[in-house]
């Protein structure tokens, strides 16, 4: 393992910290290579139902772009969704592959807290396409250089999901992003005056956040368990819930 992500807890004291990032919860996918929050390569692909056969190649051309091998990375970071479900479960199986076969530690980080991380302001809202005319809402807090969970990713028509964020944010500005705001516009309309849309470029996760919060991540508690990290589906009636997430 190369040192600088061998000894969680301690800052990295080598200069260089390559980190492979995968997200494939939204249609577009994105796959980059993030070196000291630098990103070096990354490519923003739609998914289709045969994602889980150009996902591969998708790395093999981020990491040839990069000028690294694959030997060279020295975290996985990946993004656990809510979001798509097959896009999601494709993703996790490619990273945990990757994770096993290069023997190099992986991160899993809630696509949502990647796409709240992306985006400025001390109120935000993430607002994820469900499908099935639903969303996925959840409220971030960003206070004193820190990313705080106010509402977990919960499910519902857009109209409830609206009336829950405002009950939350109230009359204080907020700053809202993902597919769920292009997707449902009554949504974004129910949210009132004080909520500022950000740019829909942001409604992705980007490599080099998944990656710089995937670190920290790691920094913090070490690497997850390949056995045990799972998707973020949210919605039971589709798929499993996981029994916990770290992220």
């Amino acid at each position: 393992m190369v040192g600088a992500l061998a000894t969680p807890g301690a800052r990295a004291q080598v200069p260089r910290v390559r980190i492979l990032a995968i997200d494939t919860a939204s249609e577009t996918a994105c796959v980059g290579l993030v070196e000291d929050g630098v990103v070096r390569s990354e490519e923003r692909v739609r998914v289709s139902a045969q994602h889980g056969e150009t996902l591969l190649p998708r790395v093999a051309h981020v990491l040839e772009l990069a000028g690294v091998a694959r030997g060279q990375i020295d975290l996985i970071a990946v993004g656990l969704g809510p979001g798509s479900f097959t896009g999601v479960r494709i993703g996790l199986a490619t990273a945990k592959g990757l994770a096993l076969g290069l023997d190099r530690p992986i991160v899993g980080v809630r696509s949502s807290r990647a796409l709240a991380a992306g985006i400025e302001g001390a109120l935000r809202v993430v607002a994820i396409d469900g499908k099935k005319s639903e969303v996925f809402a959840s409220v971030w807090a960003f206070e004193s250089a820190a990313l705080t969970c106010v509402v977990e990713d919960v499910h519902g028509s857009p109209d409830a999901m609206a009336a829950l964020v405002r009950g939350v944010v109230g009359d204080r500005a907020a700053t809202l992003v993902g597919t769920g705001a292009s997707a449902y516009p009554s949504f974004v309309a129910a949210l009132g005056a004080n909520l500022m849309r950000a740019a829909a470029a942001l409604d992705v996760v980007g490599a080099r956040v998944l990656a710089c919060e995937a670190h920290v991540a790691f920094d913090q508690r070490g690497p997850d368990d390949l056995a045990r990290l799972e998707p973020v589906y949210v919605r039971a009636a589709d798929a499993l819930l996981p029994a916990a997430a770290r992220t």
